[in-house]
């Protein structure tokens, strides 16, 4: 049986799917979207199952009935009026605090791995560093695209 999503929601995933399912013009950002930024199984599931529903009604249809109640919450949460360019800022804002959060935590992973490599295996230590400067440029796009995001406005 499926535990209620909202007993152990994410509040920043639950934030970007309710912005996704309510505003149908969002769908473009659905390729700059990733199913690992949504750790709970319901957030996934429901994000899936939206990535591949043309509109809400279809998506009900491929729920069951928790996630369909999940789905409810979600179009059911208070909003204030957006428009479409508060709306876009609103899901490019979560999506670059998704991409930070994913990103810090394969940091925090590499970090792990690196103590735990056997330091007389070059090979894997060097793939291993080699992953960490892609991470760290990664990360350092993303605060660049905040920072820059943050002075216009």
């Amino acid at each position: 049986t499926l535990v209620h999503p909202l007993s152990r929601s994410d509040p920043l995933a639950e934030y970007c799917l309710c912005l996704l399912v309510r505003y149908p013009k969002l769908r473009s950002y659905a390729a700059e979207l990733c199913v690992d930024f949504f750790a709970h199984t319901e957030d996934r599931q429901i994000f899936l199952t939206w990535c591949n529903a043309p509109d809400v009604d279809s998506m009900r249809q491929g729920l069951d009935t928790a996630l369909q109640e999940y789905l409810d919450t979600l179009l059911s949460k208070p909003f204030p009026p957006m428009s479409e360019e508060e709306q876009e800022h609103a899901l490019d804002d979560c999506l670059y605090r998704l991409w930070e959060r994913r990103l810090k935590d394969l940091k925090a992973k590499e970090e792990w791995l690196f103590q735990d490599t056997q330091s007389d295996n070059s090979a894997e230590l060097e793939e291993l560093q080699q992953l960490a400067v892609r991470r760290n440029t990664q990360l350092g796009e993303v605060f660049l695209h905040r920072k820059a995001r943050k002075a216009k406005g």
